[in-house]
């Protein structure tokens, strides 16, 4: 019984609790609406006691004995500071259970009602506006006002109210509705010169008309209808069409500025305290509602209770009685059994009624006659056993003979065993040698077929060694062959392109040479891939650094999307030149094909504390996930990347190889603000010497370079042509002196050509202009650097002619 009336009563002490705990949560909510009209009063008296310039100016006169401007009085700050103390004090006792959301609240609210003295001191003698003053308490009373919304989210199902959950919406609107006032009184009292003020007002008007609207929606009717006839009257009219005037726009007119301030602060105070009582009464009414709930359950656990009293005092009477029952005839029953357990069956069943009890003595006077004739019956077994035992004595004679004739059979038969044992043994061995020559020979011919296996597998490996090397010549010979073809592709583009005179057709052939120039990379990396060399158009001198990154540049897809940022002023050793472009062509292309469209790809570079030179590639694109972006980690540091695993990825296995051959040191890293960053580190073996090409070149200056594409001429009248002086170049960074002295160049100091090479000299294709343009100018804006290309094919023509592969290596 009290197992099954423990957990109501358990229940019913829960109740309580919660009930209790509620019930101290509304009268906090309670000191807590109150203490926040109190700091929206003295935050509105503080922002128009510091619109005034902290009492340097004289601040107009306000209704009902109050001066607007004037700051907070010593009894209204005793009174805010005792209201503070209460209501700390309350948070502090609060019986918060295993609530996250009332610990966190209580927290809050001790934390903010702590930073009030500091407040006071800043808008009294701080350096800030009348604004910062007035944000300075708005944390305070946010704080304040959560504690309606933690009642409403604490509610139980059993204690819901709409009109505590509309709560906090009116919390909002009340004190959306003060802040609209204290902002709106301290503007016009500095005279309309804040305009942050003003715009302040008008958002905490259009806050105020939205948090109305929640509560409509979420109260009950009864409490829409004290709202609607409480804030009525002409002084809310009043407030209403000021507050249409002052908040329609973001700032204070002229007009507005006329305005007495009294008036306005009078007929707004009037709106708000009307507000204000609403909301007061609301909370008064949850306390009253919950202290009634919480008087419920306490009514509620004592009849429980008493009800469980008693039906364990009914039981335990019940238990008594039926023992009693129990014990006297069993006491009976036991003389009863011993009597005739000794013997004596004299003694009569004990009881006459017909209960267990009567029955029990019943079987026991049973079991007592059944003992007797038993007894009688183990004599005559007796008599039966001296019987067998006889019968047992000439069993055993009999047995002995038995075993005396079994014994000499048994003898017999061993003999005869023994004899055919021998026989079987005999011819086993024979039989055992026969099987072990055959086993021998068996064993024999195995190890010759194994050897024959042996040859055949080498003859394979070697076959499949052959065919690996044919394929990878047969690669290499479609590889240098397409580089040909495209270098002569280029050689055909240019004649187009000097002979052309139509601007648009100038720009379309332009084109198609930056799009024979990516295939010649990719012809490049799969004679990589082919492990094949690609030095054949190494440069012999150091080359500068700006060269390398524009030479990568101009051989990618979406070259006008790159921009260069600062570079070291130092060159590149003139045999790693080319891989080292090539590595930075992949890196931007995979930059521009993973980012979007509109976004620019920024390539950077810093001179390290140790001498190796680091490069920098940042893109803004979707990024890469952790596992694949250690999995392409992983395979960029490895020099000599596995072939099988070229499924996909192909860029980045390039990138592996070329890197590899000279100590190139590449990684991926994610980017903070979206995208992937390949950092790219050039050891000291590839940094050339100031006197390495035996006149100390000057090193590019290459600070702050934003674009690497040259801008095509304006449009003027076409002249007749006249060889051009110089190709032109990018205005961002300036061109060493001694530029036009690296090797494989034209008279005029312009980079031709070379097979396989990057032409790390040359420029991206220009940037299409939008408006037409003069071939003539165009031509001769370009034609040096045509001249030099031109050049450079046809030495790439008879380099690819002695290169070609013979007709047997052709296969």
């Amino acid at each position: 019984m009290l197992a099954a009336g423990a957990p109501g009563v358990a229940g019913g002490v829960a109740d309580v609790s919660e009930s209790q705990r509620l019930l101290r949560l509304s009268q906090l909510n309670t000191a807590a609406i109150a203490l926040s009209h109190s700091l929206a009063d003295e935050r509105a008296d503080m922002a128009a006691y510091v619109a005034t310039g902290r009492g340097a100016r004289k601040p107009p006169a306000a209704a009902h004995g109050n001066t607007v401007g004037r700051g907070v009085s010593e009894e209204e700050r005793a009174r805010v500071d005792r209201q503070t103390a209460e209501v700390t004090a309350d948070a502090a006792v609060l019986d918060t259970g295993d609530s996250t959301d009332l610990i966190r609240v209580t927290g809050d609210l001790s934390s903010a009602l702590a930073s009030l003295p500091k407040v006071r001191q800043g808008a009294l003698a701080g350096p800030g506006d009348a604004k910062a003053a007035f944000d300075a308490y708005t944390p305070l009373i946010d704080a304040l006002d959560a504690v309606g919304g933690a009642l409403a989210r604490a509610l139980p199902s059993r204690a819901s109210d709409a009109d505590t959950a509309a709560g906090p919406a009116l919390a909002t609107a009340v004190e959306d509705a003060s802040a609209t006032r204290g902002q709106l009184v301290a503007a016009l009292t500095a005279g309309g010169t804040s305009a942050a003020l003003a715009g302040g007002a008008q958002q905490s008007r259009t806050g105020e008309l939205a948090a109305l609207a929640d509560f409509n929606a979420a109260a009950t009717q009864q409490a829409r209808t004290r709202y609607a006839q409480t804030v009525t009257g002409a002084d809310v009219a009043t407030a209403e069409s000021y507050l249409h005037r002052l908040t329609a726009k973001g700032y204070l007119t002229a007009a507005d500025n006329r305005l007495r301030t009294a008036d306005v602060d009078a007929a707004l105070a009037a709106r708000v305290d009307r507000m204000r009582a609403v909301q007061s009464s609301l909370a008064g009414a949850d306390t009253t509602r919950l202290t009634r709930l919480r008087d419920d359950d306490v009514t509620a656990l004592e009849i429980h209770a008493a009800v469980v009293a008693c039906c364990a005092l009914i039981a335990l009477g019940l238990g008594v009685r039926t023992a009693r029952s129990l014990t006297r005839p069993l006491g009976r029953l036991l003389r009863f059994a011993t009597a005739h357990a000794d013997g004596d069956r004299t003694v009569t069943v004990p009881v006459d009624s017909h209960d267990e009890f009567a029955a029990v003595a019943r079987a026991v006077d049973r079991i007592s006659a059944e003992a007797a004739g038993l007894r009688t019956e183990a004599a005559e077994r007796e008599q039966e056993r001296e019987r067998l035992s006889a019968a047992r004595e000439k069993a055993v004679a009999e047995r002995a003979q038995l075993r005396r004739r079994f014994a000499a059979e048994r003898d017999q038969l061993e003999q005869r065993l023994t004899a055919e044992r021998d026989e079987l043994r005999q011819r086993l061995t024979t039989e055992r040698d026969d099987l072990l020559l055959q086993l021998h020979a068996t064993r024999q011919e195995a190890r010759d077929r194994q050897g024959g296996l042996e040859a055949e597998k080498q003859a394979l490996t070697a076959r499949l060694v052959a065919l690996e090397n044919t394929a990878r010549t047969t690669y290499v010979s479609l590889s240098l062959r397409t580089l040909a073809l495209v270098e002569r592709q280029l050689a055909l583009i240019e004649g187009l392109e000097e002979r052309e005179q139509d601007p648009d057709q100038l720009q379309t052939l332009f084109r198609l040479d930056h799009l024979a120039t990516r295939m010649r990379r990719n012809s490049e990396s799969l004679l990589v891939l082919a492990g094949a060399e690609t030095g054949g158009g190494a440069q012999a001198r150091p080359v500068p650094l700006l060269d390398v990154v524009r030479a990568a540049v101009s051989e990618i897809e979406r070259y006008e999307r790159v921009r260069i940022a600062s570079l070291p002023r130092t060159r590149l050793a003139g045999f790693a030149a080319d891989d080292t472009s090539h590595v930075l062509a992949e890196l931007l292309e995979n930059a521009t094909a993973f980012s979007p469209p509109d976004a620019d790809v920024r390539i950077s570079g810093w001179l390290l504390e140790n001498g190796e030179v680091m490069l920098s590639i940042e893109d803004t694109g979707i990024g890469m996930p952790q596992a694949r972006l250690a999995e392409a980690n992983a395979l960029l540091a490895d020099a000599h990347p596995d072939d099988s695993a070229v499924t996909g990825g192909l860029g980045l296995h390039l990138v592996a190889r070329m890197a590899g051959r000279h100590g190139v040191r590449v990684q991926l890293r994610e980017h903070k603000q979206g995208g992937v960053t390949a950092v790219i580190v050039l050891p000291h073996a590839l940094l050339a010497r100031p006197d390495d090409d035996g006149r100390g070149e000057q090193r590019h200056d290459t600070a702050e370079l934003t674009d690497v594409t040259p801008q095509l001429p304006e449009p003027r009248r076409a002249v007749a042509p006249e060889p051009p002086a110089e190709h032109a170049r990018p205005q961002e960074a300036p061109v060493p002196a001694d530029a036009a002295e690296a090797p494989r160049t034209t008279g005029k100091g312009l980079p031709k050509r070379v097979p396989r090479s990057s032409g790390l000299s040359g420029e991206p294709a220009a940037r299409l202009g939008g408006g037409p343009v003069d071939a003539d100018a165009l031509r001769r804006r370009l034609g040096g650097f045509a001249q030099g290309l031109q050049a450079g094919r046809r030495d790439a023509e008879a380099e690819a002619k002695t290169s070609e592969p013979s007709e047997e290596a052709r296969g």
